[in-house]
C-alpha cells in the first residue's frame, strides 16, 4: 500500500496495542496515534462500576439476575406480576451481565430497576423464597433502590455515548461532542447537590477524578477538537 497512504492508527489501550501504535508512529512520524473511543469509554465505565459505593448493590443485582436465570417458575411469577391487562408487551426481560458486551452492567441495572418493586412484592408474598434472603428489611431495600438509581444515573451518559459512537458513520467530531455531552450532563447532575441528586460529595469527587483522568488519557492530540471545530453540522 505504501506508508504515504496511512493517516492514522487506532486500537484499544492494552499495553501490547499501545506499544505497537507507538512503535509505528515512531517509524512513520506523519501518522496519528489514536485511542479507540468505545474501548476507552468502556474502561471508564468499568472504573465507575468497581467503586466501593456500588459493590453491595452489584452483588445483589448479580444474585437476583442469577436466581431468575436459573428458575423458570420465578420468571413465570415475575411475568404474571408485571403483566398489565394480560399484555405481554408490558413485560421486559432481565438482562444478563456479559463479559464481551459494552455497558452490560448498566443494561442489567436498568432492567432490574424496572421490575424491582415487582420482585419485592413477590418476596413479601413469599412466592420467591430464595430471593427473600436478598431483602432482609425495608432499610436494605431502600439502600439497594437508592444505589441502583445513582449508578444508572451516573453511568447512563457514558453508556449512551458509547453505543452511539459504535455507529459506522460516527466520526472524530462526534467523539468530541459526546465527551462534552458526558461532561455537561455530569456537571449539571453534580451541581444539584446531594439532597436532590442523592449522590454524596465523596462519590462526586471520585467520578470527577475518573472522568478527568480518562479525558487526559484519550485526548493526546488535537485531532478530535479540530474535527469538531471544522464540522459543518455545528
Amino acid at each position: 500500500v505504501g506508508t504515504d497512504k496511512w493517516a492514522a492508527i487506532c486500537s484499544d489501550s492494552t499495553i501490547v496495542t499501545k506499544n505497537a501504535r507507538r512503535d509505528i508512529v515512531v517509524e512513520i512520524p506523519t501518522m496519528l496515534d489514536l485511542c479507540d473511543v468505545c474501548h476507552h469509554l468502556h474502561n471508564t465505565i468499568k472504573n465507575v462500576t468497581i467503586l466501593p459505593e456500588f459493590e453491595g448493590m452489584l452483588l445483589l443485582l448479580k444474585a437476583i439476575i442469577k436466581h431468575f436465570s436459573n428458575s423458570t417458575i420465578s420468571v413465570a411469577h415475575l411475568r404474571t406480576e408485571r403483566r398489565v391487562d394480560n399484555n405481554d408487551k408490558t413485560v421486559n426481560a432481565l438482562q444478563k451481565i456479559g463479559k464481551t458486551r459494552f455497558g452490560s452492567h448498566w443494561a442489567a441495572a436498568v432492567s432490574l430497576e424496572q421490575c424491582l418493586s415487582n420482585v419485592r412484592s413477590l418476596v413479601e408474598r413469599k412466592i420467591n423464597r430464595k430471593v427473600q434472603e436478598m431483602f432482609l428489611n425495608r432499610r436494605s431495600f431502600k439502600v439497594m433502590e437508592q444505589d441502583l438509581s445513582v449508578y444508572i444515573t451516573i453511568v447512563g451518559p457514558f453508556v449512551r455515548s458509547l453505543w452511539a459512537l459504535e455507529a459506522s458513520h460516527a466520526n472524530a467530531s462526534d467523539v468530541f461532542v459526546f465527551w462534552l455531552a458526558i461532561a455537561a450532563t455530569l456537571e449539571e447532575l453534580f451541581g444539584k447537590g446531594e439532597d436532590e441528586s442523592g449522590i454524596p460529595a465523596s462519590l462526586v469527587r471520585r467520578i470527577t477524578a475518573i472522568f478527568n483522568r480518562r479525558w487526559k488519557e484519550f485526548f493526546t492530540n488535537d485531532v478530535y477538537f479540530v474535527a469538531f471545530a471544522l464540522d459543518p453540522r455545528l
